[in-house]
């Protein structure tokens, strides 16, 4: 589980799943992306064995190692496809990148750009459905893939916008501040999405900003329909009520895995240069916050964003500033 719904469960936001079979139709929306070159990250290089280099000032539990998973310019929000076929990076560039590990050595075989043919504004945003349609949140767009785990091999595929350009916050209220989007897809079968906050506003924009939730998570159908505020103003961290952590577009994952000891199948978070880790009690609570990894060094790299899990239990560790993947295993 990631750091939106996370926060969503901790507000109680998170509904009771629809009925088997309800979802939204977006058939009708859908057209598809033209063809054009695919942009590919070259993975064994002086720069790759740097990386592999610095990894070992990591420091960790007893047990745990951590590698380089990929190379993967300005690495940002993560999602693992439904299948573990693929991972989906979202960057505050204008790439997705899509990272395959075809013989299963955990260890990228290849990363290349999805979707070439979408000129994409900032996509950081990336989540999936459990039946496996792939949202991509944009600084002011929303698109939706579906099959992208089986199509992504195709540089053109069905696509369609349910939240048009310039349609998901005012054009006005732009900035590099407020670039970064997170999305869920919650049991509820709706899409959930925070919007960073562009900076300490005036406070007569206030009303503004929480009428379009500028600041804070919004909800929609997943055709982009009944779109609603949830929760006003959460900052960047796309955490609801009290922040758990005051800092800049933190990852955090609940760890649902059985690869890690029983100790550690808590609350991982991505906090700039360290990953935190809180327990929980026998009630499911997160309890007191402990340094789990640290060792990174700015300005070569260090700015981690977001925790994933793959589907062997071990985690990903996206790094923004050396543009890189790390997973972080136990006992392998």
């Amino acid at each position: 589980m990631r750091a939106l719904p996370a926060a969503l469960a901790a507000a109680g936001l998170l509904l009771m799943p629809t009925p088997a079979g309800a979802q939204n139709d977006v058939s009708g929306q859908m057209k598809w992306s033209q063809r054009a070159d695919w942009a590919t990250i070259e993975q064994t290089s002086t720069f790759s064995d740097q990386i592999r280099r610095s990894l070992e000032q990591i420091k960790l539990p007893a047990g745990f190692k951590i590698s380089l998973f990929a190379i993967a310019p300005h690495a940002s929000q993560m999602a693992v496809s439904p299948q573990g076929i693929a991972v989906f990076v979202g960057t505050r560039k204008s790439h997705v990148w899509v990272i395959t590990d075809r013989n299963k050595d955990r260890v990228a075989d290849e990363v290349k750009s999805f979707a070439p043919a979408i000129a994409f504004k900032s996509p950081t945003g990336v989540c999936f459905s459990s039946d496996g349609f792939l949202y991509i949140v944009e600084q002011n767009r929303v698109q939706i893939f579906p099959a992208a785990e089986y199509s992504y091999e195709s540089a053109g595929g069905p696509v369609a916008e349910i939240v048009p350009q310039g349609k998901l916050i005012p054009p006005d209220e732009k900035s590099t501040k407020n670039a970064a989007r997170v999305c869920h897809v919650g049991p509820d079968n709706k899409l959930y999405i925070s919007l960073g906050q562009p900076f300490d506003g005036p406070p007569e924009k206030a009303d503004f900003h929480k009428q379009w939730g500028i600041g804070g998570i919004i909800r929609m159908d997943r055709d982009g329909r009944n779109r609603e505020v949830i929760a006003p103003s959460v900052g960047n961290s796309g955490q609801v009520g009290e922040h758990l952590l005051h800092t800049t577009n933190p990852g955090m994952l609940i760890y649902t895995g059985t690869m890690f000891p029983e100790k550690y199948r808590g609350i991982f978070s991505a906090q700039q240069n360290r990953v935190l880790f809180m327990p929980k009690n026998a009630d499911g609570n997160a309890v007191k916050i402990g340094l789990f990894a640290e060792g990174w060094h700015q300005p070569s790299a260090g700015r981690l964003v977001d925790i994933a899990q793959l589907h062997d239990g071990s985690i990903l560790v996206s790094d923004e500033l050396a543009g890189a993947i790390y997973r972080i295993s136990f006992g392998d």
